[in-house]
């Protein structure tokens, strides 16, 4: 395995330079597989998704998603849960306060 890695390491040095520019499409590509699957299973209802790069290893992604105020508390809830409980307890407490508010 060490001889593969020796070898491979100093390929892929000189070929990143050449590949780097290429990589926002890569990356918008994969951003907008993961929305239309999103998107099919009913989480968000549209997207828009779009990688520019503004210098070397340097990229701007613009992810623009629409949902319904219960995709977008379903989402905040998730994240929440992700985060923490303290965290989260102050996210579903302003999504709270929005709902209430009816606040879009």
């Amino acid at each position: 395995m060490a001889q593969i890695m020796e070898r491979f390491v100093p390929l892929f040095a000189k070929a990143f330079p050449l590949l780097e520019p290429l990589l926002p499409r890569y990356i918008t590509r994969n951003v907008r597989r993961r929305l239309k699957d999103l998107k099919e299973r009913g989480v968000i209802l549209d997207y828009k998704a779009k990688t520019r790069r503004l210098g070397k290893l340097h990229y701007k992604i613009a992810v623009d998603v629409d949902l319904t105020q219960e995709q977008a508390a379903a989402i905040m809830k998730e994240l929440s849960d992700q985060a923490g409980r303290t965290v989260g307890k102050s996210l579903m407490e302003v999504m709270l306060w929005l709902k209430r508010r009816k606040v879009t």
